[in-house]
């Protein structure tokens, strides 16, 4: 019981962890009638991107009344049997899809059941790196002749259900209708999961437009935009087939949109400029207006579009709106557009018109604002520091008469000025006393000079 306990745990985890990481599973019927056989396909399912070179496994099938036969798929190298077997692509390419097939024939009288198991499963991949597989199992009922006849194969070929991992399809799913369309897929989102349930038939999963099923038909990858998947049934007797049309969007479409491609108005314009997203509006009109006449274009033609308040125009505020439906899911938006109808005697444009800013404009303006400056301040600097020195460098040298070169008159200046700056810095602030035969000699002329004047 413990060990019991312990293999669920570390399957459950083990589930978590590889959410993504490919399989190997049994495809064929759950019953097999006495004295015949049922074909049980190994099947490789793989996650977007993984590429596997080699798988390795264990076959074993536990029942005391059946007998097998196995056989693998033309292009996979190596040998399948009951045990352990090892198969690997072709070189250059990767394993997907049917591996082979384990045929198991009822040679029981009663009514019992058979196990077949893939168990020891290592997946390699292209890098060389491995992984380690879940086991996988299925219950085949062997039944008696007698049951078997009792109940013929049923001739139903129509799904009984049909739903997908993300999307709103539409119509609703009804198992005679033949075409559906898939919306609301962000395009962020690469794939999608197909779940037809078909009570008494197979299904094959095909892409016919855009979308990719090669290495899982049932998890297509899907392009951005339209892809169209066909789903075939065949019913149990083999004698009945059906195909179902999926029409599958991923990201924006403007088939079943709930959105206006434009809004015209005669004689007159919008004060804002039409975005499709923009649901509100304004408009003036003169006091002579009593009716305006719209024209309202759907981005999807099979829209339904109605228009209300245009009529019986009234002085001051009148709130004018057009509800688009879309054609698959019945989407709605509504557009508002508030008509001012002017007083007698009032003239038009006495109101600014709100308009929307062009942001990509204002941005593309800055730039070129900047760009200007730039080569501004660029061809000032060049001209101020670098044509200056230029030209201070190719002016000639002059040659006195002696034979050497004068010096430039800003080294000339610079010269002057460093030795005046040393002579002050070599001035001194003591005064020379005279001696005192000196200054009775200048005292004595001083007077002589004097009495020559009187």
């Amino acid at each position: 019981m413990k060990n019991i306990f312990k293999l669920i745990i570390c399957t459950l985890i083990f589930s978590f962890i590889n959410v993504n990481a490919a399989t190997l599973t049994f495809e064929g019927p759950d019953k097999i009638q006495q004295g015949t056989s049922g074909n049980q396909k190994i099947m490789l399912n793989t996650a977007a991107g993984e590429k596997i070179s080699k798988v390795e496994f264990e076959l074993d099938l536990d029942a005391n009344y059946t007998s097998y036969g196995v056989s693998k798929t033309s292009y996979i190298l190596g040998e399948l049997k009951l045990g352990k077997s090892i198969l690997s692509a072709n070189s250059g390419s990767t394993l997907s899809g049917e591996l082979g097939t384990l045929t198991v024939t009822n040679n029981t009288g009663n009514n019992n059941l058979a196990i077949i198991k893939i168990k020891n499963i290592i997946f390699t991949y292209e890098d060389n790196s491995t992984q380690v597989g879940i086991d996988y199992s299925k219950q085949i009922t062997l039944t008696t002749a007698t049951t078997a006849i009792t109940k013929p194969k049923s001739n139903n070929a129509s799904l009984s259900n049909l739903t997908f991992s993300v999307g709103n399809i539409t119509p609703k799913f009804v198992s005679n209708i033949n075409n559906y369309k898939v919306f609301g897929i962000k395009d962020t989102i690469k794939t999608i999961t197909i779940n037809p349930t078909c009570d008494n038939c197979t299904t094959t999963i095909k892409c016919e437009l855009g979308c990719n099923n090669v290495n899982n038909q049932y998890r297509p990858s899907l392009e951005i935009g339209k892809n169209i998947i066909k789903i075939s049934t065949l019913s149990e007797s083999a004698n009945n087939t059906m195909d179902y049309i999926i029409t599958i969007y991923r990201g924006e479409t403007i088939d079943n949109s709930s959105f206006l491609s434009d809004i015209e108005i005669d004689g007159f314009k919008l004060n804002e400029k039409f975005k499709k997203k923009n649901l509100d509006y304004t408009l003036e009109v003169p006091n002579d207006i009593t009716e305006l006449v719209i024209k309202a274009t759907p981005e999807d033609n099979k829209a339904k579009v109605e228009i209300r308040g245009n009529d019986n125009l009234i002085v001051g505020d009148n709130v004018l709106t057009i509800t688009v439906t879309s054609s698959e899911t019945e989407d709605v938006n509504i557009y508002n557009i508030t008509v001012t109808k002017l007083e007698v005697g009032e003239i038009m444009g006495t109101t600014t018109p709100v308009i929307e800013k062009e942001d990509g404009n204002n941005l593309l303006l800055i730039i070129v604002i900047v760009l200007g400056g730039l080569a501004i301040i660029g061809t000032s600097a060049y001209f101020i520091f670098f044509k200056k020195k230029k030209n201070d460098k190719n002016k000639p040298e002059i040659i006195t008469d002696q034979g050497n070169i004068k010096k430039k008159s800003k080294e000339i200046e610079v010269s002057t000025k460093e030795n005046e700056l040393i002579d002050d810095l070599n001035m001194t602030d003591k005064k020379i006393k005279p001696t005192i035969d000196e200054a009775l000699a200048d005292l004595m002329t001083t007077k002589e000079l004097l009495l020559e004047e009187k």
